[in-house]
């Protein structure tokens, strides 16, 4: 029989497992990679713990995570959950007369967080004491910010939304609608939300609603030259993760009854 998934609240010592399946997710690997170390994402891991601690220590970061659950026999005998999915949120709400970021829940214990993460890092290092080094992202990073530099700032900043901040699902639960279930959440709460996502992500976000947000889409080639739209439509792949490069760009979210206005193209539940 199978188990049931349940959806709930992480809490600190989920961080491990979260990290591991940030670290897997679509919109980490072009990025962050290149085709030399895609599927290796080892020394990837230890960057991602720090990232994750510093959310569970931010009360304006919601994290929803997707696990199977341990019976209770298994919880006495010092079993966890098996976390197997993962979805970051940010909320930006109208509080008298400005934009702030909602807080969603108490300061967790800074303490117990980094005595996680330490543990965390100390079982990686035994595992992996030679992890393969960091490939060279230099010029993805620099290209991406240019880009990022010269479009308008999103609206997901600076008016009433929610935003998904980060989604991973580990491989073996992936098509199985545990990424749309963690997305869902979101819509539920009936806000216009956005995303940035790189290419395997975005077709994610399509298929759960999302419309990419014109002029946002950066393809990058390996070396971080950006390849224009023109060219991609005849054929160009050069932005391709099996090529070494990228491809990026924001997407809205707009539930039934509601639009948004963004640089001058309107947007709807239909798209």
């Amino acid at each position: 029989m199978t188990t049931q998934l349940v959806y709930r609240t992480a809490v600190p010592e989920d961080l491990p497992s979260i990290a591991q399946h940030i670290c897997d997710s679509p919109d980490d690997g072009t990025i962050w990679q290149r085709p030399t170390t895609i599927g290796d994402s080892r020394w990837l891991y230890c960057v991602m713990l720090d990232w994750m601690a510093s959310c569970f220590l931010d009360p304006g970061k919601m994290i929803r995570v997707a696990v199977v659950p341990v019976t209770v026999e298994a919880a006495a005998a010092g079993a966890r959950d098996e976390v197997i999915g993962v979805a970051i949120w940010i909320q930006r709400i109208l509080k008298d007369g400005n934009i702030v970021v909602r807080q969603w829940r108490p300061q967790e214990d800074k303490l117990v967080v980094t005595a996680i993460l330490e543990e965390a890092k100390q079982l990686f290092h035994a595992k992996h004491p030679n992890p393969p080094e960091p490939p060279s992202i230099t010029s993805h990073v620099e290209a991406l910010a240019r880009s990022r530099k010269a479009m308008p700032p999103s609206l997901s900043t600076s008016s009433p939304s929610l935003h998904l901040y980060g989604i991973g699902v580990s491989p073996s639960h992936r098509r199985q609608g545990v990424a749309r279930t963690l997305i869902r959440w979101g819509q539920d709460h009936n806000e216009i939300m956005y995303v940035t996502g790189e290419s395997g992500g975005l077709n994610l976000y399509r298929a759960c609603g999302f419309s990419i947000i014109r002029d946002t889409q950066i393809w990058l080639d390996i070396f971080g030259k950006e390849i224009s739209a023109e060219a991609v439509e005849k054929g160009d792949e050069g932005w391709k993760r099996d090529k070494g490069g990228c491809s990026m760009a924001e997407a809205v979210w707009v539930p039934e009854g509601k639009e948004v206005e963004i640089r001058g193209t309107v947007y709807t539940a239909s798209g």
